[in-house]
C-alpha cells in the first residue's frame, strides 16, 4: 500500500495561519454611510446589484489567499508519496549499527567476524547516492578520535565516500556494552531525518547472552504485537523506518566448538607455609572434548608452572597449582595464564596482578580471658580467641602474615590514644560497656578515617549501647536477644541482602540466598536507623550485618555458644573481607576488573599531586581526585585495555590491577532466526550471502513539495488578478 507522509511535520503547525485572511475579512468590513435623498429608487436598484457582485469577489479573494497560505505551508512540510506506485528513487537515510564488541573478534577462516561486518557495512553505505545521508553507530564506545560515547559521534552525513571512511573509524572493542543505547541513538537519527526512505541495518553476530535481553527490541518499534500486520503498519506509517538484520555467524567448523577460556583465577595463601596456591577454572565453550590442553603459567616471561587438561564440552575443569616461596619475594608480580590459540584469541590469556599482602594493624577490644588455643574445661578454663586466630593463623614470631593482618588484643579499660594511633581498624568484640572517654576516643578515631567493626554478644549491656555507645558510633537501636526455638533443628541462617557487597565476595550468592550453612541460635535483635543499611539478614528478615559510614555492626556473636559460624568455613573469609572492605586493603591478589569498569581507590590525601595510572599500552587514563577529610578518593575513566594497570605515586608503584575480558564474551552461541525476529518486531532478515543484494535494495518515493509550491504560486497569481478586477470606484452603497 502506498503511503503519504510529511518529512517536515513541525511546519504543519503553520496551517493555523490559513485563518488569518478569514479573520481579516471578518474584522475589517466597513459599514457604508447612510445618506438621505429625496428620490432614491433608481440608486437603490444599482446598489443592490453592485453589493452582491462585490461580496462574491471578496469571498473568492479570501479563499484564494487561504489556499495560497495552505499550499505554501504544505510545501514547507515536504509531503512525500512512498510506495510501489510512487515513482522516482527517493532520498534515503541509512544508519548502520555495527557490533564491535569483543565477541566479534572470533575468527572465521582466518578472518575476524568484525572484518566481515565492516565489509558488509562498507557495501551498504557505498551504494548510497550523493543526495543520500547515513551514519555508523558502534555498539561499544564511539568512532575512533571523534568522541567518548555514541551520542558524541552520532550524526548523519552525506556522500558515500565519507560514509565508507566512517566505517574505518570503528575498531574492535573489549567492552561488553548493551546494544540498547546504540539502537536508541540510531533510531533517533532516523526519526530526525528529512529523507523519504529510512533504513536501519544491524550488523552483528547476535550473541545470545547480549542480544536476548528483551529491552533491546524496545527502541526498534516498541514491544511485540500480537497482530504482525499491525506491527508492520506501525513501523511503516508512524516511524517510517525499515529495519534489516544482517547476521555475521561463525562458520560451522568454528562455532561454537574450539573455544576455551579461563575464569575465576586467584591466589589462595596457605597458613602453615609461605607457599601460595593459584586456583582457576578452564571452561570449554565447544561441543567436543578438549583433550590434552596445555595450560601455562607465565611470570616475567618465564614459565613457572604448567598442566595438561581434558575438558568436557560445556563444562569446566578446576586447576590448583602451587607456587613456591621463591616466587613471592618480589614486591609485585604479574602472572599470565595462557591457553593455546583457538577460534577466539582474546580470552586465551588471563592476567593476574599479585602483591604481598600489606600488614594492617587491627586492634581487638574485648573483655574476659581469651587465649589463641584456649584451655580445657574445668578450673582456669578460658575461651578460644577465634578472632586473633582467624586474623593471624601462624605463630606470633613468624615473619610476615599471608593474610595481611596484625591483630593486637586489649581489654576495654586499656583503650587509649596510643593504642588507637597505631591501628587502622578496631574490633569491639562483645564489649559490655565503655567509659565516656573511651566512646569519645572511638568517635574521634572514626571521624579521622579509622574504621570500626562492632560485634555483639552475651556481655553487651543493651541499655548502655542504646543510650551512649550507639548514638555516638552507629545509627541503630538494640531491642533484645532473639533466640531460636529449643531443639537442634531450630536455627537461623545468614541471608544475603546486598549480594554484590564486597564483604560477601567469594560466596557466590544471590539476594535472599543463604551465605553459608552456618547455624545461628541467638543474636541481638537490632533496628537500623537513618544513615545505616542492611547488608545481610537472618532468615526471618531481621538485620544481621548493618553498615554505616566507616562502621560495620554484626548483630550476632563470635562465640560458639551463639552459633557455629566460628567453626565453619565461612568465618575466616567473611571476617577477612569485612576488614579488607573497612580498611581499603586488598588480598595478595589485586582487584580484577572487566573492560569498561572504573578504578576507585581511597588513598592518603598527601599523594594528591603525584598520582598517575598507566595502562598496559603505556597510555595514562584520565583520573579524578576528590579530597575527603584526611583521605583522597581517586576515580579513573573506564579501563578498556586488557592487561595490567599500574598506579604510581610519583615514581613509586603503589598498586597493580588486572583487566580481563568479561566471561560473557566467550559464550558465542548466536540467537536463531526465529528468536531474532521475535526480538525485533517488524524487522526483516538478511540471509547468508545476501549482503551484495542489500547494497542495491530498491528505494522508491517522490517528494510532492514542488507541486504544492506551484499550486501556491498559481493561487497567488489568481489572487492578484481577482484583486485587480475590482475597480477603485466600486463601493458598497446602502440606503
Amino acid at each position: 500500500m502506498p503511503t503519504f507522509l510529511f518529512l517536515n511535520k513541525p511546519f504543519l503547525l503553520g496551517l493555523f495561519a490559513v485563518a488569518i485572511p478569514l479573520l481579516i475579512h471578518l474584522f475589517t468590513r466597513r459599514k457604508a454611510r447612510r445618506l438621505d435623498f429625496s428620490t432614491v429608487n433608481f440608486i437603490r436598484d444599482v446598489a443592490k446589484r453592485e453589493t452582491k457582485r462585490l461580496r462574491v469577489r471578496n469571498l473568492v479573494l479570501m479563499a484564494l489567499r487561504m489556499a495560497a497560505i495552505a499550499t505554501f505551508v504544505l510545501a514547507m512540510a515536504r509531503p512525500a508519496f512512498v510506495g510501489p506506485f510512487a515513482g522516482g528513487k527517493g532520498s534515503a537515510a541509512v544508519v548502520v549499527v555495527l557490533d564491535n564488541s569483543a565477541s566479534m573478534g572470533r575468527l572465521k577462516e582466518g578472518k575476524s567476524l568484525f572484518d566481515y561486518a565492516r565489509d558488509a557495512a562498507r557495501q551498504l553505505l557505498g551504494s548510497l547516492g550523493d543526495e543520500d545521508e547515513g551514519s555508523v553507530v558502534p555498539v561499544c564506545g564511539a568512532l575512533e578520535g571523534v568522541g567518548e560515547g555514541v551520542t558524541e559521534s552520532a550524526a548523519l552525513v552525506a556522500g558515500p565516500a565519507r560514509l565508507v571512511g566512517m566505517v574505518g573509524l570503528v575498531n574492535l572493542s573489549n567492552g561488553s556494552n548493551s546494544p540498547k543505547e546504540a539502537l536508541a541513538v540510531a533510531n533517533s537519527l532516523l526519526e530526525g531525518s528529512k529523507n523519504i526512505n529510512k533504513e536501519l541495518y544491524v550488523v552483528s553476530d547476535f550473541q545470545r547472552t547480549r542480544w536476548q535481553l528483551s529491552e533491546v527490541s524496545q527502541p526498534l518499534g516498541g514491544p511485540p504485537q500480537r497482530d504482525r500486520k499491525e506491527t508492520d503498519k506501525k513501523q511503516r506509517g508512524q516511524r517510517g523506518i525499515r529495519t534489516i538484520l544482517v547476521p555475521i555467524p561463525p562458520s560451522p567448523s568454528d562455532s561454537p566448538a574450539g573455544n576455551l577460556s579461563i575464569e575465576k583465577a586467584g591466589i589462595v595463601p596457605r597458613a602453615s607455609t609461605q607457599e601460595q596456591t593459584l586456583e582457576f577454572a578452564v571452561v570449554n565453550h565447544g561441543r567436543s572434548v578438549a583433550r590434552g590442553v596445555p595450560v601455562r603459567v607465565m611470570s616475567g616471561g618465564k614459565e613457572i608452572a604448567a598442566k595438561y587438561l581434558d575438558v568436557e564440552p560445556g563444562s569446566s575443569a578446576k586447576v590448583s597449582l602451587r607456587l613456591a616461596a621463591g616466587h613471592n619475594e618480589t614486591s609485585a608480580r604479574e602472572i599470565d595464564i595462557v591457553l593455546p590459540p583457538d577460534a577466539f584469541p582474546l580470552d586465551n590469556t588471563y592476567f593476574l596482578a599479585l602483591e604481598p599482602a600489606r600488614q594492617t594493624d587491627v586492634l581487638i577490644v574485648g573483655d574476659g580471658e581469651l587465649t589463641p588455643e584456649g584451655k580445657a574445661s574445668g578450673e582456669g578454663a578460658s575461651r578460644v580467641d577465634f578472632v586473633s586466630l582467624a586474623l593471624r593463623p601462624v605463630a606470633a614470631g613468624a615473619p610476615g602474615n599471608l593474610w595481611g593482618f596484625v591483630p593486637h588484643r586489649i581489654a576495654s579499660a586499656e583503650l587509649d590514644e596510643a593504642e588507637l594511633r597505631r591501628a587502622k581498624c578496631v574490633i569491639l568484640e562483645n564489649v559490655s560497656r565503655l567509659s565516656g572517654r573511651g566512646i569519645d576516643l572511638l568517635r574521634e578515631f572514626r571521624d579521622s578515617g579509622g574504621k570500626l567493626l562492632i560485634v555483639l554478644g552475651d556481655r553487651v549491656d543493651i541499655r548502655h549501647y542504646n543510650e551512649k555507645l550507639l548514638p555516638s558510633l552507629f545509627p541503630a537501636r538494640l531491642v533484645g536477644v532473639e533466640a531460636a526455638l529449643d531443639g537442634q533443628d531450630s536455627f537461623f541462617s545468614l541471608v544475603a541482602t546486598i549480594a554484590s557487597h564486597p564483604i560477601l565476595k567469594g560466596f557466590d550468592v544471590s539476594r535472599g540466598e543463604a551465605v553459608s550453612s552456618a547455624r545461628f541460635y541467638r543474636f541481638i535483635r537490632t533496628e537500623g536507623l537513618e544513615g545505616s543499611r542492611v547488608v545481610a539478614e537472618f532468615s526471618h528478615g531481621l538485620p544481621a550485618i548493618l553498615e554505616a559510614k566507616g562502621v560495620l555492626l554484626f548483630t550476632g556473636s563470635f562465640e560458639p555458644e551463639w552459633n557455629d559460624l566460628v567453626v565453619s568455613g565461612a568465618f575466616l573469609p567473611m571476617l577477612h573481607e569485612m576488614l579488607r572492605y573497612l580498611c581499603g586493603v586488598g588480598s595478595s591478589s589485586a582487584r580484577e576488573f572487566h573492560p569498561g569498569d572504573a578504578l576507585e581507590e581511597e588513598l592518603p590525601a598527601g599523594q594528591e599531586s603525584s598520582l598517575s595510572l598507566v595502562a598496559p599500552s603505556g597510555r595514562e587514563p584520565r583520573i579524578s581526585k576528590i579530597k575527603l577529610g584526611t583521605s583522597l578518593v581517586l576515580r579513573s575513566e573506564p579501563m578498556n585495555e586488557l592487561g595490567i594497570y599500574r598506579l604510581f605515586a610519583g615514581n613509586e608503584e603503589i598498586g597493580t590491577f588486572s583487566v580481563n575480558l568479561d566471561p560473557v564474551e566467550s559464550q558465542a552461541d548466536p540467537l536463531g532466526k526465529r528468536e531474532l525476529i521475535s526480538r525485533f518486531p517488524g524487522a526483516s532478515m538478511a540471509g547468508e550471502g545476501v549482503r551484495g543484494e542489500l547494497a542495491g535494495i530498491a528505494r522508491s518515493g517522490q517528494e510532492l513539495w514542488p507541486f504544492f509550491l506551484l499550486l501556491c504560486l498559481g493561487f497567488l497569481v489568481a489572487e492578484v488578478l481577482v484583486a485587480r478586477s475590482i475597480a477603485p470606484s466600486d463601493r458598497s452603497v446602502h440606503s
